[in-house]
C-alpha cells in the first residue's frame, strides 16, 4: 500500500529586483503517493542520500554529509534533462601530493636500503608513508565518480547518484524510471519556448530561496537564460503600481500592462487629434478673414 503525503511549494520571487520570463509554471498542492525509492551511503565519503520518486512528477532528495549542513530539497522533473551523465572528477591537488610523497616515500627507501645503519631514515619513512595515506584518502573523499542529472535549460547539477548503490538492480530500477518520468513531464509542457525558460528560471530561484543553489551560481543561470532571448528585453517597461512604487511589467502579466498602459496611449491619441483639429480650424479662421 503506497504512502500519500504532501509536498509543500514554496513561490518567492519578486518581481522589484529581477526581470522575469513569461512563466507557465502551474502551483500544484495535491498529495503525491510514493513511486519508487533510492537510499545511497558511502561510509568512505561519509556520504548518504535518500531520493524519493512520486506520480506527481516530483523527486525529494535528503542528503547528509560529514563537513555540511544536510539538504532537503525537491526537484520538478519537468525542468531536468532526462539524460544520466557520468561525470568524473579528480581533486588535482591531492593527486599531486599524493605522487610526490608516494615518490619520496620511495626514494628515502631505497636510500635506507643502501645504509649501514637501516634505522637512521625509519622515522622519516614512517612519517612519509602515513603522509602518503591520509593524502590518498583525501584523494578518494574529494574525488568524484558519480552519475549527474542537470536542469534543462541552466545546466545545473540538480541530482547526483552514486553508481550502483545499494545494488546494481535497485540503482537501475530508479534511474530508468526517473529518466521516464522525466521524458512524460516535458512532452506536456508549453510549446512555446520563452515560457519553459520562464518556468524553468523560476525554479532554480525557489531552489536559490531555499539556500540549495548559491546566489553567484543563480546570477550566471539568469543571465543565460535573457542572453538566450535578448529580443523579450524590449517588451519590458517601468510602471508606478498602485503605491506609486516603480516595478517591472512584462508578457508575463500582459493584463496588467493592457489596463494601465492602453488607457494612457488612448488619452494622448485623443489628446493629438484635439490639438489637429484645433490646428485646423484656427488656419481655417484666419483664411475667412
Amino acid at each position: 500500500m503506497s504512502q500519500v503525503i504532501s509536498i509543500p511549494i514554496k513561490s518567492t520571487i519578486n518581481a522589484d529586483d529581477e526581470i522575469l520570463l513569461a512563466s507557465s509554471h502551474k502551483e500544484n498542492e495535491a498529495p503525491y503517493s510514493r513511486l519508487l525509492e533510492l537510499s545511497q551511503v558511502s561510509l568512505l565519503k561519509s556520504y548518504s542520500a535518500h531520493f524519493t520518486l512520486f506520480d506527481g512528477h516530483f523527486v525529494s532528495v535528503n542528503i547528509k554529509t560529514a563537513f555540511s549542513r544536510p539538504k532537503k530539497y525537491w526537484i520538478n522533473l519537468a525542468y531536468l534533462e532526462p539524460t544520466p551523465r557520468r561525470v568524473f572528477k579528480i581533486d588535482r591537488l591531492f593527486f599531486y601530493i599524493t605522487g610526490i610523497l608516494s615518490v619520496s616515500t620511495v626514494v628515502f627507501m631505497l636510500i635506507n636500503a643502501f645504509l649501514d645503519d637501516p634505522w637512521r631514515l625509519m622515522p622519516v619513512n614512517i612519517v612519509l608513508i602515513s603522509s602518503a595515506l591520509i593524502s590518498f584518502l583525501l584523494l578518494i573523499y574529494r574525488s568524484k565518480d558519480r552519475i549527474v542529472l542537470f536542469s534543462r535549460y541552466g545546466r545545473i547539477n540538480w541530482l547526483e547518484f552514486l553508481i550502483n548503490k545499494p545494488n546494481r538492480r535497485a540503482y537501475k530500477e530508479f534511474i530508468e524510471k526517473l529518466v521516464s518520468v522525466s521524458h512524460a513531464v516535458s512532452s506536456h509542457q508549453s510549446p512555446r519556448h520563452e515560457q519553459r525558460l520562464g518556468a524553468e528560471l523560476h525554479e532554480h530561484r525557489r531552489l536559490r530561496d531555499e539556500g540549495i543553489l548559491p546566489s553567484h551560481v543563480y546570477e550566471n543561470v539568469k543571465q543565460r537564460f535573457l542572453g538566450q532571448h535578448v529580443y523579450l528585453k524590449d517588451v519590458y517597461m517601468e510602471h508606478s503600481d498602485y503605491r506609486g512604487n516603480q516595478v517591472e511589467i512584462n508578457s508575463s502579466n500582459l493584463k496588467y500592462v493592457i489596463k494601465q498602459v492602453v488607457p494612457k496611449l488612448g488619452d494622448k491619441f485623443a489628446m493629438l487629434r484635439r490639438n489637429i483639429k484645433n490646428r485646423i480650424s484656427q488656419s481655417g479662421q484666419k483664411e475667412a478673414v
